[in-house]
């Protein structure tokens, strides 16, 4: 990344902003990422901490419930 894009506004170059889509900016190369590009970035926000032991159990009893049904039809 080059130095042109600072961040210091002047009277003959627009402040950069977060566009998503909209193409490149007048001014600005395309791979451009201003300083203030990840200060807003939450990492796994929508993640949900999950109880293994209760999945485990509940997993089991699913494996368990499907072979009993495995071998009563088999028969």
């Amino acid at each position: 990344m080059d130095c042109s894009g600072s961040g210091i506004s002047s009277p003959h170059r627009p402040k950069w902003r977060k566009v998503a889509y909209g193409g490149m900016q007048p001014g600005f190369a395309d791979n451009h990422a201003d300083e203030s590009f990840l200060e807003q970035m939450v990492m796994n926000a929508s993640v949900v901490k999950r109880d293994m032991l209760k999945f485990d159990d509940h997993d089991l009893r699913f494996c368990l419930h499907a072979a009993s049904l495995a071998l009563c039809a088999s028969s």
